[in-house]
């Protein structure tokens, strides 16, 4: 069995007790791996926002809260643009990655009729490369 790291630990039961103040099962939905991210990610900086964002839409397409999770996805898509002059030069190819994940959900959260299950799919996609860093 896998044994779970101090940080892993803390950052399970933070998601509970946030959870708990606001009335939702956050780790139902989204299994917290912010330290992974910020870890798999050292190339390009701190990917946690951008996971951040990427969860919240998740939970809201999971809701069936298509125009909530497409707000999700321009604030998304604004905080990404912002960081690419400083991102894109220190790991071009692990970007490339992370960047083709982003319009694909982009892409499902702005179809003409999104279906929930693409958005939900896109959006767990790029959580997870986002996990792995934009590693391939």
């Amino acid at each position: 069995m896998k044994r779970q790291s101090t940080t892993s630990m803390f950052a399970t039961a933070a998601a509970f007790a946030l959870g708990a103040v606001i009335g939702q099962p956050l780790l139902a939905a989204v299994p917290i791996a912010a330290s992974q991210a910020i870890i798999a990610a050292a190339g390009l900086g701190d990917l946690t926002p951008y996971r951040t964002i990427a969860a919240d839409a998740l939970v809201l397409v999971n809701k069936g809260d298509i125009v909530g999770a497409q707000k999700r996805g321009t604030d998304l898509e604004t905080a990404w643009d912002k960081a690419d002059d400083t991102m894109k030069p220190t790991g071009p190819t692990r970007w490339r990655v992370v960047e083709k994940a982003v319009d694909r959900v982009l892409n499902a959260l702005r179809a003409p009729k999104p279906q929930t299950a693409g958005c939900a799919s896109a959006l767990t996609d790029l959580i997870g490369t986002i996990d792995k860093g934009g590693a391939a």
